[in-house]
């Protein structure tokens, strides 16, 4: 694969803002430094021509006051982490609520909506940013980095934190993804999505996790035989859950999960090294852009998957930069890979087994 090509595309806290491109004979991507977040990516399509899949914003004035997280690493500890409290080492840190009472992501300013450093090793790109100690009430410094590479139809995120201290972290990226095409797109409800996950983590009505671990079995949250993503009646689903993922598959193993467009002539599958897997349906996007409505008139328009580990108690989720603050911690190690079909989706809702590449 050829060297990144990077670009400035604009201007944040008087900084430039860089638009590094990977590009394949099968798949370009569009990665900027705000955020280290993806923007663009393009499927080309065997007869031709070629399927935006990732939704995206129309520049970056409305990514940076509009997107939420569209793309983004999200961080220090992605998902919500109850009342902004993070009790550790016998002391209570107190983060800034923007989620209601709870953090969401990490704050509001969070991973995503810093200016990376961003450069081209080789045929990847290498982002960068630093976090300092009492960030957003966060305790310690960290050093994040992420690597992108573009292999084919498949783009590898490697992410990285060196902390200073014992602190938890847990990044996540934030796709939005419809394979019908990001540009036009009709209902992700009715793409079909396979997840290896037997379990779910319950959470109350504020998605705070209970602490149990529940099996999916007759409810909403079972995916271990494809399936679209509506209920018995036809409705769409409105998700927001973490599946526990079942044993057996990592980056070297089998997909983690799998998804179909609506007509089954694209598909992706993600491999990971975490044990979670955040589903979201986005259920009554709606953002404040002229012509977003006609474009986006949907209530299920994207489909982002997230990893997570997993826990009730933050002190006990993401120990390993805890127990290791003097070591490179690798927290994800994220394997997506957007492929055409060489054989048609499932055709049933009860189909006993995933479709394999």
């Amino acid at each position: 694969m050829a060297a990144p090509r990077l670009r400035v595309i604009a201007r944040h806290d008087g900084a430039p803002v860089l638009e590094g491109t990977l590009e394949s004979a099968q798949a370009r991507v569009a990665v900027i430094s705000f955020g280290a977040s993806v923007t663009d990516w393009r499927v080309r399509l065997p007869g031709g021509g070629e399927r935006p899949v990732a939704l995206a914003l129309p520049d970056f004035a409305a990514h940076r006051d509009h997107a939420p997280a569209f793309g983004a690493i999200v961080g220090r500890v992605a998902n919500r982490v109850a009342g902004a409290r993070l009790r550790l080492g016998g002391r209570t840190h107190r983060l800034i609520a923007n989620d209601g009472p709870h953090t969401l992501h990490g704050g509001p300013i969070g991973l995503a909506r810093r200016n990376w450093r961003m450069a081209g090793e080789g045929d990847a790109l290498r982002l960068a940013c630093d976090s300092p100690d009492g960030d957003e009430g966060w305790p310690g410094a960290v050093a994040f980095e992420v690597r992108l590479t573009l292999d084919g139809p498949m783009l590898t995120w490697e992410m990285h934190g060196r902390p200073d201290r014992p602190t938890p972290i847990a990044l996540a990226q934030h796709v939005y993804w419809n394979l019908d095409g990001a540009a036009d797109p009709g209902p992700v409800s009715d793409h079909r999505l396979r997840v290896a996950a037997s379990r779910h983590t319950p959470t109350g009505p504020d998605l705070i996790p209970t602490g149990e671990i529940a099996s999916v079995a007759g409810t909403p949250f079972d995916f271990r035989t494809p399936r679209r993503l509506r209920d018995a009646a036809g409705r769409p689903l409105a998700l927001d859950v973490n599946l526990a993922l079942d044993a057996g598959g990592g980056p070297d193993g089998a997909p983690a999960a799998e998804a179909w467009s609506a007509a089954g002539d694209l598909g992706l599958a993600l491999w990971t090294d975490r044990p979670g897997l955040q589903v979201y349906d986005a259920p009554g996007l709606a953002l404040p852009i002229p012509g977003w409505e006609a474009r986006h008139g949907y209530e299920d328009d994207d489909l982002p998957v997230e990893l997570y580990d997993l826990s009730k108690d933050l002190e006990q989720r993401n120990n390993l930069a805890a127990e290791h603050p003097e070591k490179v911690v690798e927290l994800q190690k994220l394997l997506q890979q957007i492929r055409e079909q060489g054989h048609s989706a499932p055709r049933s809702e009860n189909e006993p087994r995933g479709v394999h590449p």
